[in-house]
């Protein structure tokens, strides 16, 4: 006999489902658990929508509310709210976490020491810029910030705000890299594939001349021949650099 499905295993299922659809090319984990208090969903992802944008999917999952002040949970009752939990399941918590990468941490934490003037120290954790801990600072950044799939963060750029908190001042810059080209087959010679520090770029250079195969595949996934450095360059990402290590190795 089939186990019939539990509420909150049903409602995770339903919540990954929707958010799939509203958000594609972005990667959701959606977990559920039940304990002696109850059960609860947990959906988590990296980068991409804000917890806000998540939490008007994923709020209607939620049986009811817990006030901290009195010590009291709520149940909704609401017939709306009702109907829709027993169509699409639902638990008692639902918990949404969005993820930001340590390269994301340090690249922004980097830029605001610079510009308050503040010490950098690679333990985030420790920096404070004007009395608030920098890593507040920019999950509060990201509350605001919505970036479509497969964004790569570059840093920050000031807004025209003149007067409010910190993280009204500035808003998070990416880039969008182009869809790599299929691995090619074709054999290379040993290849040497470099980070140019200074320009912020990649660096491939061929003992000699390639063959057209890979030079069609570099093309296509943006990479442009310098003839007086002699060597092929594109704009550094860490996926991008991995993208071509795997090409040519």
């Amino acid at each position: 006999m089939k186990k019939e499905q539990s509420r909150h295993a049903q409602g995770a299922k339903n919540i990954k489902n929707e958010l799939q659809k509203r958000f594609p090319g972005i990667k959701f984990s959606v977990t559920s658990d039940s304990y002696a208090g109850g059960d609860s969903i947990r959906a988590s992802w990296e980068l991409g929508p804000t917890t806000k944008e998540v939490d008007t999917i994923v709020d209607m999952y939620q049986r009811g509310d817990f006030d901290g002040m009195v010590d009291l949970y709520s149940y909704r009752h609401d017939p709306k709210t009702e109907n829709f939990q027993n169509v699409n399941g639902s638990a008692k918590y639902v918990f949404s976490n969005r993820d930001i990468p340590d390269y994301v941490y340090e690249l922004i934490i980097k830029q605001l020491c610079e510009f308050y003037d503040v010490a950098y120290d690679s333990a985030h954790f420790k920096i404070q810029i004007s009395g608030q801990y920098a890593t507040s600072l920019v999950h509060r950044i990201f509350a605001k910030t919505s970036l479509p799939a497969g964004s790569v963060v570059t840093g920050l750029k000031r807004t025209a705000c003149t007067c409010g908190l910190i993280e009204d001042f500035w808003t998070v810059t990416y880039d969008l890299p182009e869809k790599q080209p299929q691995a090619t087959t074709a054999k290379v010679e040993t290849a040497t594939i470099r980070k140019n520090e200074e320009k912020e770029g990649i660096e491939v250079l061929f003992p000699c001349k390639p063959d057209a195969e890979i030079l069609t595949v570099l093309r296509g996934a943006g990479f442009r021949w310098s003839r007086f450095a002699g060597l092929w360059y594109h704009k550094y990402t860490p996926e991008r650099f991995a993208w071509v290590e795997g090409l040519l190795a």
